[in-house]
């Protein structure tokens, strides 16, 4: 027919066209090939692309936005990437944004199919953008709300919960807090910065989990909720606030290890909520006694100690702390049983 035809292919952050390197994303900007040159981003608190310029400062794309990603003014565009920092994709009239698990349409401020986790906001339309928040929240895939929260932004466009976002951040950033994450993740999917190559165990279970803020219950440092949907478990983990970021961290690792992960292991073989998959310990305990998890950790799994140990070290030499192992340990213990 004479058409030219444009095969893209996409290899993490690199960008290939009809086989050959075209772009290399990184957090600050693209480098361009085959002239190998660098262009900066200049994002706004929502991660929207404003200016591209060079190495120089010369200004090459800018761009403003309205509240729901459509554009109002912008230059000659030198690149795709622009709203929350998601590629446009204008091929065939198309005007729609790619967040990975879902394409999002700016015309009428919607995803073009449901989210997975629909059958958890009975109020909500399954196809909505930021519950029509878009000045408050970002949605970083397109598959679910709730993380929103960890990462809720006051007027002037700051963190109003930047301990816990920090905390969180970091427990993503090391060896044994991304191996906790990636039993959850999707392959593809970028969670505080750490992309994850697979699907995770629980994730092909149809086990969804989300993190907030906020705890009912003033003595409670953080707590785990979770609900069936058919054939999902969706576990909602939040933690409340503190000017302690260790203890935050430490929160972090305790709702993970032992209610998360122990709800995901009952659940993942039959789809129930009945101790069948878990320790045998727990199962023939009173069934009158509270926290049972809180026992089976602290006489049987100990989890805390093999994964929330390690990562606490981190955490106090990266800060210059100096606290032994016992005094973490004891810390970490000092749950009801």
């Amino acid at each position: 027919t004479g058409n030219t035809i444009l095969t893209t292919d996409y290899c993490g952050n690199a960008i290939y066209e009809n086989g050959s390197l075209k772009l290399l994303l990184t957090e600050t900007g693209y480098v361009s090939f085959p002239d190998k040159k660098f262009h900066f981003y200049l994002k706004d608190h929502q991660g929207n692309v404003r200016v591209v310029a060079d190495k120089d400062g010369k200004l090459e794309e800018t761009n403003d936005y309205y509240p729901f990603g459509g554009t109002f003014t912008t230059s000659t565009s030198v690149q795709s990437y622009k709203y929350n920092g998601k590629e446009l994709d204008r091929k065939n009239g198309l005007d729609w944004y790619d967040y990975g698990a879902r394409m999002y349409d700016v015309a009428i401020g919607r995803f073009v199919t449901t989210d997975i986790m629909e059958e958890k906001y009975y109020s909500i339309s399954p196809y909505v953008y930021v519950v029509n928040n878009p000045l408050k929240y970002i949605d970083l895939r397109g598959d679910s709300i709730s993380v929103a929260d960890l990462y809720t932004r006051d007027k002037q466009g700051e963190l109003i919960n930047p301990n816990q976002v920090k905390a969180f951040e970091f427990l993503a950033s090391t060896k044994e807090g991304k191996a906790l994450l990636a039993n959850f993740a999707m392959k593809g999917q970028t969670i505080a910065g750490v992309t994850f190559n697979k699907d995770g165990e629980f994730h092909n279970k149809g086990i969804n989990i989300s993190f907030g803020t906020g705890v009912r219950d003033s003595g409670v440092s953080g707590s785990t909720n979770f609900s069936l949907n058919n054939e999902n478990l969706n576990i909602r983990i939040v933690v409340g606030n503190s000017l302690d970021n260790a203890d935050l961290l430490d929160t972090f690792i305790h709702e993970i290890v032992i209610h998360a992960d122990q709800n995901s292991a009952d659940f993942i073989d039959d789809k129930v909520m009945n101790n069948s998959n878990v320790y045998p310990a727990l199962r023939k305990m009173d069934k009158n006694r509270q926290y049972k998890q809180h026992w089976q950790e602290r006489n049987v799994n100990k989890a805390m100690k093999r994964i929330g140990l390690p990562i606490l070290q981190q955490y106090y030499n990266s800060q210059g702390i100096v606290k032994s192992n016992d005094a973490i340990v004891k810390s970490m213990y000092g749950f009801l049983n």
